[in-house]
């Protein structure tokens, strides 16, 4: 009796989770969900009422870590500039060329700031767990130089309204979810 159950268990570890009943967490474009586009503006606009965060940097740094970037900077994953904060995670591929999706500093508010940022977040997500991307793939918030780099710009999103409770998420998320197929799944082979 003891060999039969010892064999059933043996059995069930080489199963996979869906099998078992193990809800798995979505990847790729499917990850991308206008409630995490929600959740991560209101954070980024008032991140004041996150406990242990005091600033949209550090909740930007933490959700990056999150996705299993690694810093995209020397020093970390934050860089003070005169004008400003930096923040970059970065997903190591295979060539040694980048592709930045880069979530520019244009100003306070959900459209000039947290909306770009929640959708660099986002993208963020729709690649973690997903193997090595072709090319690294830099996502920052910033003035960062870009140089000859092939750039993702967050800037011409669908944030009409500068109001957390006006923008459509739904209409957000569709467009992210867009720029996922149109950017990233190349980058990791994956056909939409």
């Amino acid at each position: 009796m003891a060999t039969a159950s010892l064999l059933v268990a043996l059995g069930l570890l080489g199963c996979p989770a869906e099998r078992l009943g193990v809800p798995l967490p979505p990847r790729g474009e499917q990850a991308i969900s206008q409630e995490d586009l929600q959740r991560d503006a209101w954070r980024l606009t008032y991140p004041e009422r996150v406990e242990g965060i005091d600033s949209a940097a550090q909740h930007l740094e933490l959700r990056l870590r999150q996705m299993g970037l690694e810093p995209g900077f020397p020093n970390g994953y934050v860089r003070q500039q005169e004008g400003g904060v930096d923040v970059c995670g970065l997903a190591p591929g295979h060539a040694d060329e980048r592709l930045i999706v880069l979530a520019p500093a244009q100003g306070h508010g959900v459209a000039r700031g947290a909306g770009p940022q929640a959708v660099l977040i986002s993208l963020a997500k729709s690649i973690h767990g997903l193997g090595t991307p072709l090319r690294s793939i830099l996502f920052c918030y910033g003035a960062i130089d870009t140089g000859e780099t092939e750039v993702v710009r967050l800037e011409a999103l669908p944030l009409d309204q500068d109001s957390l409770e006006r923008v459509d998420y739904q209409r957000l998320a569709r467009e992210t979810q867009r720029l996922h197929r149109a950017h990233l799944a190349p980058e990791l082979s994956i056909t939409p």
